[in-house]
C-alpha cells in the first residue's frame, strides 16, 4: 500500500550524503521556523495551575482511548469523538500517545496494519477536532534508543531508516512531529547523537512540519538504561545542556515527568527541584516570564 511511496523516499535516505542532514543543517532551520517553546507534559500532583513560562498541551494517553483489558484493535469512534470534543474546549496543540499498534519488529503485514490504523485514527480526530493541531508521540519517527545511536551505514542503522520510512505516511495526518529524546546514557555526548539523529529523521519525513522533541529530566526506566541509573535525576548541568542543545535543533520541548514506575502514580510537586530551578533559569535566560 506504501510500497511506492517508501523506496522513493528509501533512495533519498540512502544516496544524499550524510552532510546533507549534518547537526548544523538542523539548527540552521530550526532558526528560521517559530520561537521555540517549551511545553508542560508534566503528571505531578499539587502542581501549580500553570507553570509560568512554559506551555500548555493536550496529552492524550492510550488509556483514554482504550478501557482497561479490553480490546485494543481500534478505539470505538464515540470514544475518538469525545476525545476531540474535549480537544476543541481545550484548544492546546494535542499530542496522542497511543503505542498499543507496533511500528517495529514484527512482520510488515502487521506494521502496515498499525501504520492504518495510525492514519485512520488521526482522520477520524480531525474529523471532529479540524482546527486543533495534532500528532503522535514517539511513532514519526519510530523511538528506538539503540538504533538511533547506532553507526550511520550500519545494519542497525539501515533497520531504523527502514523502520521510519516505512511509518512516514503517518505524517501527512500530523501538524506538529513528536520524537521522543529521553535519556538513557550519562554521556551526554551519546544523547546528543540520538537527539539530533531522530530530529534529522523527523525532517526527511515531514521537512514542513515543526518538530517538538519529548524530554525529561529523569534517565529513562528502560531495558537499555543501565539499571543504577533508571528514573534517577540527570545533574542539573546535564538538563540545562539538553534544552539549550534541544533549542538549537529543534521547534519546542515537551517537557515530560512526574510518573513514578516503580508505584505506578504520580509524584508530588516540588517547587524547589534541582530540574525546575534550572528550566527557570533557562528560560528566563530568555526573558520569558516565569513565577516559580
Amino acid at each position: 500500500m506504501y510500497r511506492i511511496f517508501f523506496f522513493i523516499i528509501l533512495f533519498y535516505a540512502l544516496f544524499i550524503p550524510v552532510d546533507s542532514y549534518s547537526k548544523n543543517t538542523v539548527c540552521n532551520e530550526s532558526k528560521n521556523r517559530n520561537v521555540f517553546k517549551v511545553y508542560d507534559g508534566t503528571l505531578f500532583l499539587n502542581k501549580p495551575p500553570f507553570l509560568h513560562g512554559m506551555e500548555r498541551i493536550n496529552i492524550i494517553y492510550e488509556s483514554r482511548f482504550f478501557k482497561r483489558n479490553t480490546d485494543v484493535d481500534y478505539p470505538k469512534l464515540d470514544v475518538v469523538k469525545k476525545e476531540a470534543y474535549k480537544a476543541v474546549l481545550l484548544n492546546l496543540l494535542t499530542v496522542i500517545d497511543v503505542e498499543y499498534w507496533p511500528v517495529q519488529s514484527h512482520r510488515v503485514d502487521v506494521i502496515d496494519e498499525s501504520i492504518s490504523k495510525y492514519i485512520q485514527l488521526a482522520k477520524s480526530f480531525k474529523t471532529f477536532a479540524p482546527s486543533n493541531r495534532i500528532g503522535y508521540f514517539g511513532i514519526v519517527p519510530v523511538g528506538n534508543p539503540e538504533k538511533s545511536i547506532a553507526a550511520e551505514g550500519s545494519a542497525l542503522w539501515r533497520e531504523w531508516v527502514g523502520d521510519n520510512l516505512r511509518v512516514s505516511p503517518i505524517s501527512k495526518y500530523c501538524d506538529v512531529i513528536f520524537p521522543e529524546a529521553y535519556t538513557s546514557w550519562e554521556d551526554r555526548h551519546i544523547w546528543s547523537k540520538s537527539a539530533v539523529n531522530s530530529v534529522n529523521q523527523a525532517r526527511l519525513i515531514a521537512p514542513d512540519k515543526p518538530v517538538v522533541l519529548f524530554l525529561s529530566p529523569y534517565y529513562a526506566s528502560v531495558e537499555y538504561t543501565p539499571p543504577n541509573i533508571r528514573s534517577k535525576p540527570v545533574s542539573p548541568d546535564y538538563w540545562r545542556y539538553m534544552l539549550e542543545f534541544s533549542e538549537n535543533i529543534a521547534d519546542g520541548v515537551v517537557i515530560w515527568c512526574g510518573w513514578n514506575s516503580k508505584t505506578s502514580s504520580p509524584d508530588y510537586w516540588d517547587s524547589n527541584a534541582p530540574w525546575w530551578l534550572e528550566t527557570i533559569d533557562f528560560l528566563k535566560s530568555r526573558n520569558v516570564d516565569c513565577d516559580r
